[in-house]
């Protein structure tokens, strides 16, 4: 807190934010932001990723509505967020996470691989399962097609370089827009593009 104050930054970026702990760590409580907001002239912005549910806007985002300047939703394309009030949206910002085409994602590669998925099947996403089912079954009774399927849940993801090399060699890249009750443009979207 002394050193946000010290250096008094112009905007105070949160990567989602909760009030239990993740990895270890807290995030700043609603209370302390709350007492630090009047010290600095700092402003508040939020990055909120998962917001299409209809419970999202009621558990997540009003009970932290009025600490941040700038709630940023970077995957709701519709700008659906229910129970929101008109003049509420002027603290929302729609912004979409295009990644940086860094030497991570290269065109030039040879594209061996012909359908790519990597995501996951669970929970809300197990409408996924009769696709890739389709494609496992494809993979199995066609030796000329590469296919290339990873389901891994958090625990076991590919690392960004594995992930960005399978999707750099793909001719075919399947993402799935639907998410617990309206389409997500996630950061797939952009990546498969790259």
């Amino acid at each position: 807190i002394k050193k946000i104050i010290y250096i008094d930054p112009d905007i105070i970026l949160f990567n989602e934010y909760s009030d239990n702990i993740i990895n270890g760590f807290y995030h700043p409580s609603q209370n302390v932001l709350k007492k630090l907001k009047p010290y600095v002239k700092s402003k508040f912005l939020i990055l909120w990723y998962d917001t299409c549910s209809d419970s999202f806007f009621y558990k997540n985002l009003k009970p932290k509505f009025d600490i941040f300047d700038f709630h940023v939703i970077v995957e709701n394309p519709e700008k659906k967020l229910i129970g929101i009030k008109e003049h509420e949206f002027k603290k929302l910002l729609f912004l979409y996470p295009i990644p940086n085409p860094n030497e991570l994602y290269k065109i030039d590669v040879p594209k061996n691989i012909d359908v790519s998925f990597l995501g996951q099947i669970d929970s809300y996403r197990e409408y996924r399962k009769i696709f890739i089912e389709k494609l496992n079954k494809e993979k199995l009774s066609n030796s000329d097609l590469d296919i290339y399927i990873s389901t891994n849940q958090k625990a076991n993801f590919l690392t960004h370089i594995e992930y960005a090399n399978i999707l750099n060699r793909s001719k075919i890249s399947i993402n799935f827009s639907k998410s617990v009750h309206f389409d997500q443009l996630k950061g797939r979207i952009w990546e498969i593009l790259l």
